[in-house]
Order: structure tokens, then sequence, then C-alpha cells
């Protein structure tokens, strides 16, 4: 093996842990129902995110409340 095998296998071992921190982070969010693409304002919802709709559905059981 030369130097620049092993410099390759070390970027794919990288990659791949990178890859599998990814794929356990978007599974944690499926799981709980969290989305990472809405932020805490409403201007950022577009297109139908599901995480929209909740905090839509939240803000109007809190008005209902007060």
């Amino acid at each position: 093996m030369t130097t620049g095998d092993i410099a390759t296998w070390v970027i794919f071992a990288i990659i791949v842990v990178l890859f599998c921190f990814g794929l356990r982070r978007v599974y944690r969010n499926f799981s709980s129902g969290k989305c990472d693409s809405c932020g805490t304002g409403s201007s950022c919802c577009s297109g139908g995110c599901h995480c929209c709709d909740s905090m839509e559905k939240k803000a109007e059981n809190g008005k209902k409340d007060a």
C-alpha cells in the first residue's frame, strides 16, 4: 500500500462516520417528530413542512387556552 491508498481509506472512513452520524440524526428527528428544516419563526415555513403544521396547531391551542 502506498501513502495515496492509505489517505484514500482514511478519507473514506471519515466520510462513512459522518454519514452514520447524519443518518442517526435523521432517524432520531423522524422518530420524535422533529423537523430540522423549520426554525422558530413562521417565515421559514414553506411548502407544507410537517413541523410547521404542528407549530400552527400549538399556536392555535395556545390561543384557545388563553
